[in-house]
């Protein structure tokens, strides 16, 4: 009968029943992973420098807060594609758009297993299977008014990764377009690129394919270990393991080794952090 039960809740965990939400995104190897709306805090961008003081006024007139903008510098030549900021609100319940016409982009908060406030920025993540895919990302991009931030080089028969920027013109924010790029099966990967909150800077997406971490074994009784945990720089970081309704069922600094003997049998999500930024995501099963 143990069997049985053990067999159950790993087919539970790899077909993602449980992940019926309003708002996701896409991570661990294509795992859809539930999102909640956080109204509190938002993200918003402007174009041109000059700008931002304009923005500010008007936004701390109707009531709102505004943290200093910054430069939004991307790879491939560095160039400053926007200036961005977040905008606070002590109402909850405030979805107002703010038809501010020098913001170029405005993006809701959202919390993450209960804890963790991720705000969207202008931007998200694709991974491509080919050289040849580049052809069907122009098309895409041109078709949903996104935009390339640069082209980076394409090592000879291995997969490469574009940065797409969102705007006022695309026809949705950057989470419900990774999310459609992700369910075209036109792509390796799609994940948007989220600020971690409190923290004013760009971290990397929150992903974990095969090629970046990996729990092993999976399934797994009493041990579980993360391959590459030095090239990720997981040490001086703390471990943290959910349960599939959001609970927090382990937590302590990373170590090699993650005893997991005490949780019972079923599916779990587990986050490696430091300094408020998700270093690794990977979801595993305990028999």
């Amino acid at each position: 009968m143990k069997k049985l039960v053990n067999l159950v809740a790993i087919i539970f965990c790899l077909l993602d029943i449980q992940a019926q939400c309003d708002y996701f995104f896409y991570g661990l190897s294509g795992q859809k992973l539930c999102l909640e709306t956080y109204n509190k805090k938002r993200y918003i961008t402007v174009d041109d420098a000059k700008d931002t003081l304009i923005v500010r006024q008007k936004l701390e007139q109707l009531g709102y807060s505004v943290s200093p903008f910054y430069e939004a510098i991307f790879a491939w030549g560095n160039v400053i594609e926007k200036y961005y900021a977040l905008t606070e609100t002590s109402n909850p319940n405030d979805t107002i758009a703010f038809n501010i016409e020098q913001i170029s982009y405005e993006a809701p908060s959202f919390i993450f297993l209960g804890k963790y406030i991720l705000i969207l920025s202008h931007c998200f993540d694709v991974g491509l299977h080919s050289r040849a895919d580049t052809t069907v990302l122009d098309s895409m991009t041109q078709i949903y008014g996104l935009n390339i931030l640069g082209h980076p080089l394409f090592p000879e028969n291995s997969p490469s990764q574009f940065v797409i920027s969102c705007s006022q013109t695309s026809i949705e924010n950057s989470l419900y377009m990774a999310n459609l790029f992700y369910e075209s099966n036109l792509f390796k990967h799609a994940e948007p690129i989220f600020l971690p909150g409190e923290v004013l800077e760009f971290s990397c997406p929150i992903r974990s394919t095969p090629d970046d971490i990996c729990i092993y074994p999976n399934p797994a009784n009493n041990i579980i270990n993360i391959k590459k945990a030095d090239e990720l720089d997981l040490y001086n970081s703390s471990v943290e393991i959910f349960d599939m309704y959001g609970k927090c069922v382990y937590s302590q600094n990373y170590t090699d080794e993650i005893n997991i003997s005490v949780l019972r049998s079923g599916c779990y999500v587990l986050i490696i952090h430091r300094d408020n930024i998700i270093m690794a995501l990977e979801k595993f099963v305990k028999f």
